[in-house]
């Protein structure tokens, strides 16, 4: 699905491809919810982790 398509769809949300420079946030939001890192991958919680995610 195209980006654009998606934005029209949702327009209260900004969506946007990640990058680099989103893993530190990405990985604030995997430690707010330990749970939810459990359900995709039995290895720790790490930055190596969420760069391969």
């Amino acid at each position: 699905m195209k980006l654009a398509t998606l934005q029209a769809q949702l327009p209260d949300f900004e969506i946007r491809l990640l990058t680099l420079a989103d893993q530190e946030a990405l990985l604030k939001l995997e430690q707010s919810n330990p749970r939810y890192h459990q359900y995709f991958s039995p290895e720790p919680l790490t930055m190596t982790e969420v760069q391969h995610d």
